[in-house]
């Protein structure tokens, strides 16, 4: 199991996501990027790992390739706004903030 994750604990929050909804993040450059998926899933529990879709066309399909890490942000039903967003269709005066998390190889 990796460091720091329990995975009865991974497995209990995987099945709890219906919505499908993520937000896709990763870091180019000083720039944070992100996109909408909803073709989110869980693959294994130990080693814990996920998979996401991102057509090959996209750009966020090459940033993935060259960051070489990204972030999952599972969404709440309250956060159509948010998924909208990273769709491509930005909403007017919203204000995404990211925090910077320390990643552990």
């Amino acid at each position: 199991m990796a460091a720091g994750i329990d995975p009865r604990g991974f497995r209990r929050t995987l099945s709890r996501f219906a919505t499908e909804v993520t937000v896709i993040t990763t870091v180019y450059g000083e720039i944070v990027h992100g996109m909408t998926a909803s073709a989110f899933m869980s693959v294994s529990p130990d080693p814990p790992l996920v998979a996401v879709a991102v057509d090959h066309r996209a750009r966020m399909h090459r940033l993935l390739q060259e960051s070489g890490r990204y972030g999952v942000s599972i969404l709440a039903e309250d956060q159509e706004l948010l998924a909208r967003h990273f769709s491509g269709r930005p909403q007017v005066n919203m204000e995404i903030r990211f925090e910077r998390l320390e990643v552990q190889p």
